[in-house]
């Protein structure tokens, strides 16, 4: 049987493309998790942002809502009044809009000249109704401007509205205070996060504090967290370090919502360990347990599977000893018979020409009789030694069984075979001169004869059998017992 030739840089090489591949798998894993958590946590943000967006919202819609309604009824009145030939809306019922929408105080001003009034109007600084008729003048029916908190000489907080009336040919605005303890702005703020640690700070363009929720001693967002009245005051979301109720520092993420129509803003801010806990908490290192679980089981199985490579190489090595073994001669390293008889099938099937050598060593019975097993051992090395210093490269040669060698000669004719024999018995002359094959010195030559040769050889041929002719030419040499002689079948 042929034997099967060891792989070991194949297995070598699918072991570390096995490697590599868990490695690029594992990586792949934890660059997806990775990724997910990072779109998790933009997720996070992008909601964090948009409950303080609608919540400015809701703001903006409460104010609009009570400015308009508050502008449609003192434009219906004034409407009413007109048709009675009367300038502007009546003392009764600007009084009775201020009690149905909660005003402090309302004033129906004709361009900038107030035409009539209800409450405590002097609460609002003239320089605040500038501004609001600022705001407003030109505009449409519908817009609205809103100041910021101001305090009424009873400590009451308010907040001043403007709208324009409804009116086609006349430029009339509606300028009303309402207390800032009557509206649902704090409510608004107490819902835009649902967190144990959060505050979410209403304030207006001069950043003065109009709503906390949870409420703060501050009256403004400076005076509250300075490094967050400088962050909120460049108009873009982010983080910064500090503390919340007391809380030791740690990273807050914060985000301002402009309030539509009011120059208010909405500035929420969350710790980024709350904001971010599903995918930094608990909840979220369930993906990284589970790469980890992924990664030794890819490790074990790679583990068991470069264990199986090595011993497959082991195997192929024993294998390939085994074969080695089973196809030399142990006494003096040579091809066996075994090898040989290969090496000739595999000649003739191929119908290459090629010659062969039949070598016996004469006398080696009594060798083996008169000097011992161990004077006939050293005999046979000495022949190996011969034949390895006389034929050529691609010859094979090797011990055919006893004191039978055979040599196999591809491409060789009868002259290169009769120079080969004599170069084997010019190398055997030799070393029975110069002693052992091992190089040690022979000091009893009585117990160690000359290494004597007879040679047969005969050429391959389609209706011949090689072996039989080297044979019989082999014997037919011996008949004629020259110390050297050499039998040569045409």
């Amino acid at each position: 049987m042929e034997p099967r030739p060891a792989r070991p840089l194949l297995f070598r090489l699918a072991a570390v493309g096995g490697a590599l591949a868990v490695m690029a798998l594992l990586g792949a894993m934890a660059a997806a998790i990775a990724s997910a958590r990072s779109e998790a946590a933009a997720t996070q943000s992008d909601r964090f942002t948009l409950r303080a967006e609608t919540s400015a919202g809701f703001v903006s819609t409460f104010l609009g809502e009570i400015a308009a309604r508050a502008a449609d009824a003192a434009a219906a009145d004034l409407a009413h009044g007109r048709s009675r030939s009367r300038p502007a809306p009546g003392a009764t019922g600007l009084a009775l809009l201020r009690q149905v929408f909660g005003f402090t105080s309302l004033e129906v001003l004709d361009g900038s000249r107030a035409s009539s009034a209800s409450g405590a109007t002097r609460t609002l600084p003239s320089e605040e109704r500038a501004v609001l008729l600022g705001e407003v003048s030109g505009r449409r029916s519908g817009a609205f401007a809103v100041s910021g908190r101001i305090a009424t000489s009873g400590g009451a907080a308010v907040v001043a509205l403007a709208a324009p009336l409804p009116l086609p040919h006349r430029s009339w605005t509606i300028v009303a205070t309402l207390p800032l303890s009557g509206t649902p702005l704090a409510s608004f703020v107490g819902r835009v996060v649902a967190a144990p640690r959060h505050e979410v700070l209403l304030v207006d363009s001069a950043g003065r504090l109009l709503a906390s929720a949870p409420p703060v001693a501050a009256t403004g967002l400076a005076g509250w967290s300075p490094s967050l009245g400088a962050a909120a005051a460049g108009g873009v979301d982010g983080t910064i370090r500090g503390d919340l109720a007391g809380q030791p520092a740690a990273e807050l993420a914060y985000a301002r919502a402009p309030v539509p129509g009011a120059g208010w803003s909405l500035v929420a801010v969350e710790p980024l360990a709350t904001l971010d806990a599903s995918s930094r908490g608990w909840a979220g290192d369930v993906s990284w347990l589970l790469f980890v679980v992924a990664a030794l089981l890819a490790t074990a199985l790679l583990g068991l599977f470069v264990r199986s490579l090595a011993e497959r190489l082991r195997l192929e090595a024993a294998w390939g000893r085994m074969e080695h073994e089973a196809r030399t001669d142990a006494l003096t390293g040579l091809p066996n018979r075994r090898r040989l008889e290969l090496a000739l099938r595999h000649l003739q099937r191929a119908g290459l020409p090629f010659s062969v050598m039949m070598i016996d060593l004469d006398g080696f019975k009594e060798v083996n009789d008169s000097h011992g097993h161990a004077a006939g051992d050293e005999l046979l090395r000495r022949m190996a030694a011969a034949m390895r210093a006389s034929f050529r490269e691609q010859d094979l040669y090797g011990r055919w069984g006893g004191d039978e060698f055979l040599a196999i000669l591809p491409g060789a004719g009868p002259l290169e075979v009769a120079a080969l024999a004599e170069r084997l018995q010019l190398s055997a002359d030799r070393l029975n001169l110069e002693g052992s094959p091992e190089g040690g010195p022979v000091d009893d030559r009585s117990r160690l004869p000359d290494l004597q040769l007879t040679v047969g050889s005969a050429a391959s041929g389609s209706d011949r059998d090689v072996l039989l002719e080297a044979d019989r030419a082999l014997y037919e040499s011996k008949a004629r017992r020259p110390r050297l002689t050499t039998g040569v079948s045409p």
